[in-house]
């Protein structure tokens, strides 16, 4: 597996991981110890890692990073928005199935808050996982750039090198015309 891969597995399970944790800490300390609590975060975590997942794929396989920026920008932000609100909605969703065993954490003021929270993560990692993408094709364009000049520079060389190895091997004297002293010319081989 790529390193790039194990990267990315690791961000988002160490992401993801620290945004459930801390929502479990939350619903703990304003709701008490419920089983709830830790099976919708748990969910929320799973579907959030899998949700983002399939982003990113899409971002890769319809190559929306290799558009100008006016085209990819608003296509992000509707795959984000779309991500956060599917996201959104999954919570409120669990939240009805898992409410019998525990307490009821949305009421129709919070709703939008949950939206707007969700959707704001989303967004947040979509910045995040471009910003990483583009710095690596920038990083990676630099390298192409800086590989082809230096091929270049040894074909420069490669030709003086060319043009020089003549100019010795016909204005040389040659071994019977050797006179005694400094030898001006490199030996013949």
């Amino acid at each position: 597996m790529k390193i790039r891969t194990i990267t990315f597995w690791v961000c988002q399970i160490a992401g993801w991981g620290l945004y459930s944790a801390i929502g479990v800490s939350a619903g703990v300390s304003e709701g008490g110890r419920h089983i709830s609590i830790l099976v919708a975060y748990v969910l929320f975590f799973a579907y959030s890692i899998a949700l983002t997942w399939l982003l990113r794929r899409e971002i890769l396989r319809r190559h929306w990073l290799s558009l100008p920026v006016r085209q990819f920008l608003p296509r992000l932000a509707i795959a984000s928005v779309i991500t956060g609100s599917v996201q959104a909605a999954l919570v409120l969703v669990f939240n009805m199935v898992l409410e019998h065993s525990g307490p009821n954490r949305f009421d129709l003021k919070s709703i939008p808050w949950l939206f707007i929270g969700v959707n704001g993560v989303t967004a947040f990692w979509t910045m995040l996982y471009v910003s990483v993408k583009v710095t690596d094709h920038y990083r990676h364009a630099q390298y192409e750039a800086l590989r082809l000049q230096l091929a270049l520079k040894e074909s420069e060389l490669r030709v003086l090198e060319a043009q020089i190895n003549p100019h010795f091997l016909f204005n040389c004297p040659g071994p019977s015309a050797r006179r005694p002293g400094p030898r001006t010319c490199p030996a013949r081989p």
